[in-house]
């Protein structure tokens, strides 16, 4: 799957092509990865503001904490993190369908974008809220 168009020779320097992999340059998997990137974040923040949970350790909460159901909590919480990861499947697919990738070949990329420290969009604020 991994192809790398052969060294050329200029004046003794070997200048070595970028590699492609499924047809298109690192510059251009990582303009995908961007995205690919940036579609799981809107998913995690999309679901995380219209599905709000009790925090335990919220100190509004304090007064309450031996009441506090911190089963309902952590159902609550598993519950709004497969929805995050269903929205974010979404999202993957219109990425992978935009730049005509299937998801392996999606996957392939964000793991290349992982493995090699390609540097990641900037967060949207209240990602992690």
């Amino acid at each position: 799957m991994t192809g790398c168009t052969p060294n050329i020779q200029n004046n003794e320097e070997v200048i070595e092509t970028e590699p492609t992999i499924n047809g298109l340059s690192e510059n251009e998997r990582m303009t995908i990865w961007d995205e690919y990137i940036r579609a799981q974040d809107r998913a995690r923040l999309e679901i995380t503001r219209s599905l709000k949970i009790l925090d335990p350790n919220d100190p509004k909460y304090a007064d309450m904490r031996n009441e506090f159901d911190h089963d309902l909590y952590s159902r609550q919480f598993g519950e709004r993190e497969t929805l995050i990861k269903l929205k974010q499947d979404e999202y993957e697919r219109e990425v992978a369908e935009k730049f005509g990738l299937t998801h392996e070949q999606l996957t392939e990329i964000g793991n290349e974008g992982t493995r090699k420290e390609w540097p990641f969009p900037p967060e949207p604020e209240g990602l992690w809220n």
